[in-house]
Parts: structure tokens; sequence; C-alpha cells
């Protein structure tokens, strides 16, 4: 929907289940649809970007192809647009790169003329992002697309040496990019930024549309495995293009013929109860001290008791979730104003207590690629005093939120609704000592950063004084 409102004009390379699923059922505004994957196979199910391959050759005009995890709020300037040869950005390789380049060296039978000169080099190789690829350069095209079948043609019994899914950034990526070097032809870049391979930040902010702060998004890797990143999609979805999200629900509740499945209500909550009840293997369980034992049977008797009492109507949770997508925007967008706006604990949430990092556990099943997360372990949970906040939700029942001491206090001391300057004022007290300048500016962005995560992940919102 976003590329349609920003480019104009789209078209669908797809087979008849694509076009089943995207245009038929979600009703996806493409302008054109090809069904050239018809009768085409995937000569190695892991080769995933051979179909791009295959949807670069058969163009014979110019072209910018853009992935599906794609979101755009503004359209390329001309400069891309005449551009020979584009791409999202420049990629620096790392491990993951190197761990490949090495097996390919050892094992294959045929590599392209600059990727092995460039291999020679060992370090400080590069390729493109292919998110975004394409540009006018047709001949280009025409000689890279078969090069990239024959490096894989002539290496498919080589495959089993090395995980296949990442020889595709080899055949795409890393070849385009030296291609193109080797013809001396110049690549156009719609980010100036070069990232590492896996340092993507900043692709996801979708909190930041509204003030046309970003305006393109790209959740490449572990972003669509991360259930905040996917929420706060949902949130612009909903708030952007409402029929289109209420079409994506009911599709999936038809596909479910329960009667339970197809009720939006707290339901749909037991599955993540099971979840949190899953957190801990048996085993473990077993050989968990009596105080551990107690402490996660509090935690989830307090989960599900917030279950039972917390159950706003769907209306009440709709117009929520509608209205939330806009919330930082109301309250950062204009920074002179940002310290008389008011602001409140949302309504229908729980701050919950553990003395042990129970939620921590459980949003580690949840989050992708945030090592905060991915590197907790079951045998790291120490004792102390830990705060989560439960928070229900209009189709999966609820989320769980583990907040910090900061985020504690703020929430704390907004019981009722206060302004952001009275609420800096407030928290001085959880200072001691004597309060220069420097350490207040930086006391203040603390503030700031911590509100902004409260906001998105729907804990406090703005307050309207004529309420």
């Amino acid at each position: 929907m976003s590329l349609k409102d920003s480019l104009g004009s789209l078209c669908l390379y797809t087979n008849k289940k694509g076009k089943d699923i995207l245009v038929d059922m979600l009703k996806l505004p493409y302008d054109k649809v090809y069904l050239s994957f018809e009768d085409w196979e995937l000569p190695h199910k892991d080769l995933w970007a051979l179909s791009k391959i295959y949807t670069y050759s058969i163009q014979d005009e110019p072209f910018i192809h853009i992935d599906g995890d794609i979101y755009m709020f503004k359209k390329f300037d001309d400069s891309f647009n005449s551009a020979q040869l584009v791409a999202q950005n420049k990629e620096q390789f790392t491990d993951y790169y190197y761990s490949v380049m090495r097996p390919i060296n050892r094992k294959f039978t045929y590599m392209p003329e600059c990727v092995k000169t460039d291999f020679a080099h060992q370090e400080q190789l590069r390729a493109v992002n292919a998110g975004i690829l394409g540009g006018n350069n047709i001949g280009f095209f025409k000689a890279y697309t078969n090069e990239a079948v024959k490096y894989v043609k002539a290496n498919l019994p080589s495959l089993k040496y090395l995980d296949a899914n990442r020889f595709n950034v080899f055949f795409e990526q890393h070849l385009f990019y030296k291609m193109a070097d080797a013809c001396k032809i110049e690549i156009k870049y719609l980010l100036n930024q070069e990232y590492h391979d896996n340092a993507y930040l900043g692709l996801d902010k979708f909190h930041e549309i509204p003030s046309k702060k970003s305006w393109y998004f790209h959740l490449l890797g572990n972003y669509k495995k991360d259930i905040f990143t996917c929420q706060q999609m949902a949130k612009t979805l909903l708030a952007l293009y409402p029929q289109t999200y209420y079409r994506i629900i009911d599709i999936f509740n038809s596909y479910n013929q329960s009667a339970k499945a197809k009720t939006l209500s707290y339901e749909k909550a037991s599955t993540n109860i099971r979840h949190v009840e899953g957190l801990l293997e048996k085993s473990s369980f077993v050989h968990l001290s009596k105080e551990k034992k107690e402490s996660y049977q509090h935690f989830l008797d307090d989960i599900i008791n917030c279950n039972k009492i917390l159950r706003p109507t769907q209306s009440v949770l709709k117009k929520r979730d509608e209205q939330s997508f806009y919330w930082y925007h109301r309250i950062f967008s204009d920074e002179k104003a940002q310290k008389n706006i008011f602001i409140k604990r949302t309504d229908c949430i729980k701050i919950l207590r553990s003395n042990f990092d129970w939620c921590r556990l459980y949003k580690k099943k949840q989050s992708s690629g945030i090592k905060y997360y991915s590197s907790f372990s079951f045998e790291q949970l120490t004792e102390g005093n830990y705060a989560y906040v439960f928070i229900p939700e209009r189709f999966c029942g609820f989320s769980l939120y583990d907040i910090d001491e900061v985020e504690l206090a703020i929430l704390e001391e907004i019981e009722k609704p206060i302004s952001i300057e009275d609420l800096g004022k407030r928290l001085i007290k959880y200072i001691s000592g004597e309060i220069d300048t420097n350490f207040m500016n930086k006391f203040q962005r603390l503030i700031y950063n911590s509100l902004k995560r409260l906001i998105l992940m729907k804990i406090v919102m703005p307050y309207d004084k004529q309420q």
C-alpha cells in the first residue's frame, strides 16, 4: 500500500498462488501481475534469491526491484530513477560472509573472475544490499544474471559443504557489486550509510512516519522475528490502512474454523499463557530451588489473574490501538512544547513485580537480534527486584514488557496525569549528591528515552487536560 502511494505504478512477478493471496485475497493494489513463476522451480530449496535473479533477467526496460519486506513513504528522486545501477546501500562483509567464503574457496568448481579476485584480498570485502536493486543499464543485468545462474548451477553439488542459505548473498549481492566494479559502472545508493551485514539499525522506526523523520523501512533479518517490531508495523498498518488491516484479520480468522479462534477476545490469551507456562522445561523445573519454584508460580499466577481481571471491551482496545500510532508524534514532535505536555498511564495496564527476572526470560523467546535478551539464560537468573507490565491486547490476549528502574520510577510518579516538566522535577529526588549541568542534561535525556520506550509499548500516553 505504501509503495503504491509513493511510486504510483507497481508490477508483481509471482505464480498463481501468489496472485491468489496478494491480489485476489488481500487486494493489494498492483497495476500489472505477471505469472512468470508458474512453471519455474528452484534448483535448491534454500536458494531463494534465484527467484529475484530470474525476475531481473526477464526485464527489457529500466526497472527497480523492491523486496516484499520494504515500506516506503516517499518517492525516489530523479537522480536515483535515472542512474545506471541502483541498490539500497553498500554492505561490509562480517563473519556472516567470511564463514561461507572459505568453503566456497575450497569446494566450488567455478567462481566468476571478479569474485575470485576479490576473495584473494581476504578482508575488507563489500557487497550491496539488494532490498532495492535495479537501474537503466539493462545490458549489465543480462550479463549479471547469466553469470549468477552459472555461478549457482556449476556448484550445486558443492552446496552440501556450506550453509546454502548464506550463499544467496554471494550470487546476488556480492556478485552485483563486483561485476559493477569490474565494468566500472557506478552504483547509486538509496541510503548513504555503509552497514555491516549484521548491524542494520534504524530501519524500523515506524513511529517517526507522522513527523516525516523516517520514510524508508526494511524489516530484514531479525526484524521479522521480533515481536515488538511486528507490533509496531501492525500499529502502523492499522493507523494508515485500516481496511487492509482488518481484511488480514478476517482472512486469518476464516482459516481457523473453531468458534473460539474466531472470537477476537481474551480467549486468545490462552496461547500466551501456555507460552509463559512453557518458559521452563519440566526437567529444569524439577531441579529449581524451592524459592525459585515459588517465584515462578507467583509469576504465572499474576499473569493469569491479570488476564481474568483486566478485561477492557473490544471498543476500548480498538480506540487505544487506533490512536497509539500518533502518541509519540503528539508528545515529541515539538521540542519547545514537550515540557508542557501532560502524560498519563494507559488505562488497564498492571505493573507487576518478581524477585527473579522471569519476564526477561519470556521476552527472550519473543525478541530477535537483541543481545540483552538473546544472551540471557535460565542459569543467569539471580534474586533481585524486577518489574514488568501486563498490557491487554485485542488479538493476542496480552503483552508483557520488562521495565528498568527509571521506567518504574516514571510509572510510579504518573499515577495521575502530570506534565513532562513536573515529572522531571519529581524524578530529581532519585538522585543523590550535587547535580551539575552536564549530569542534569544526561539525566533529562535518560528520562526522555525511557518515556519514548514506554509510549511505544502503549504503557504511557498523552493526556488531554480537557478530558
